[in-house]
């Protein structure tokens, strides 16, 4: 998705403000913020919509 961006870190996005853990039997969902290294947002992208193990980047409303 972020070819050469070793900087980026992502994170499952969770329904009603809940925190994802390390709990064995939760499941990260489709959905996922990336953002930099240093704290900056880079974006939201979804399994929904996509390829098998692939990414889209999500637009306004999706």
């Amino acid at each position: 998705m972020f070819p050469g961006h070793s900087d980026l870190w992502e994170f499952p996005i969770k329904d009603g403000g809940s925190i994802f853990g390390s709990s064995k039997n939760q499941k990260p969902g489709l959905d996922r913020v990336v953002f930099k290294k240093g704290g900056g947002l880079v974006g939201l992208i979804t399994h929904a919509g996509s390829g098998a193990g692939q990414f889209v980047h999500c637009s306004d409303g999706h």
